[in-house]
């Protein structure tokens, strides 16, 4: 990504090279009768090279917190589909990956980004259930902050599509 500050300096940023993150997905809902609404928080921290830069392994920590909204085909049955959106803000921010006048420093990417999910309720009890589901987001990072630059828009936003496959035990009570 190359931007341009108020001062005219130009900066180079890299992003990582991320292909598959395994990561906690910690949701906190409410059931109302066949709809849910929930809040979800993803985060997570390793290492990856740079895109564009692949001799360059760099430390990244992804975050996401958003809001879903689902509907449950076949509530109050104990086997459930679910079909639903969700919108999240992400962040990523790697560490040596902004290069500026010949300094390099940390960049972090700031977006949104909406979702669609589907997911099945399987109730082994009354209120505990296992919880397939896929979600995918379309994000699209709006923003760029370094030390030197500060936070500057990106023009064209960079769209990146993550797609999360997850099994989650969910305690109902």
């Amino acid at each position: 990504i190359s931007v341009t500050d108020s001062t005219g300096a130009k900066s180079i940023i890299y992003t990582p090279a991320i292909e598959i993150m395994p990561m906690p997905d910690i949701t906190l809902g409410v059931n109302i009768r066949c709809f849910s609404l929930d809040i979800d928080f993803q985060y997570w921290s390793s290492s990856n090279e740079l895109i564009d830069n692949p001799e360059v392994t760099e430390k990244y920590t992804y975050w996401r917190f958003g809001f879903e909204f689902m509907y449950n085909f076949f509530w109050p049955d104990f086997f459930q589909i679910g079909a639903g959106i969700g919108y999240s803000y992400t962040n990523l921010k790697t560490e040596n990956s902004a290069y500026i006048g010949g300094k390099i420093q940390n960049s972090e990417l700031m977006g949104s980004g909406f979702a669609f999910i589907t997911n099945i309720h399987y109730y082994i009890t009354d209120n505990f259930s296992m919880v397939p589901a896929i979600k995918i987001y379309e994000n699209w990072f709006k923003a760029v902050n370094s030390k030197a630059t500060g936070t500057l828009d990106l023009d064209p936003y960079l769209w990146q599509t993550y797609v999360m496959v997850s099994v989650g035990l969910q305690y109902q009570f």
